[in-house]
């Protein structure tokens, strides 16, 4: 069993120059993405799984193993969706 995660619609983003911003209505938190978190919400304009996004991680910055993207994109995710700012479903 795999998770696709996705954007949850609510929340909204506010780009900065190195880093970017999510703001959660529902919870009224706010949530400092860095550069690599950043890339990856703007990897889900569709729902993806970890693996996909590691995938994308590597694809996109050198010197990157599948394992280190797996494992820091792993992290990134469950603290976005324990934060609400992303969605899950089994697939």
């Amino acid at each position: 069993m795999s998770l696709k995660v996705s954007r949850n619609p609510a929340v909204d983003l506010a780009p900065m120059k190195n880093e970017s911003v999510l703001f959660q209505p529902e919870t009224n938190k706010f949530c400092l993405l860095n550069a690599t978190a950043a890339f990856l919400w703007n990897q889900l304009e569709r729902p993806c799984t970890v693996t996909e996004l590691a995938q994308k991680l590597c694809d996109h910055f050198d010197g990157v193993s599948l394992t280190e993207a797996i494992r820091d994109v792993e992290q990134t995710v469950n603290e976005l969706l324990s934060t609400k700012c992303l969605t899950s479903s089994q697939i």
